[in-house]
């Protein structure tokens, strides 16, 4: 759960998977940044508007 303009950080998901979580998350009206990556892993930076 994250409430109106909190901020959510996932890490440890893999570049190949960045897409569908992606995806998943914005189907929850997550607002969320490029990925950030590093060799084969990435970290997913978002906010919840109000």
């Amino acid at each position: 759960l994250v409430k109106p303009q909190g901020e959510l950080v996932l890490s440890g998901i893999l570049n190949t998977q960045a897409k569908s979580v992606i995806s998943a998350y914005q189907a929850h009206n997550m607002q969320l940044a490029p990925p950030v990556s590093q060799q084969d892993w990435c970290r997913l930076n978002g906010i919840k508007p109000t």
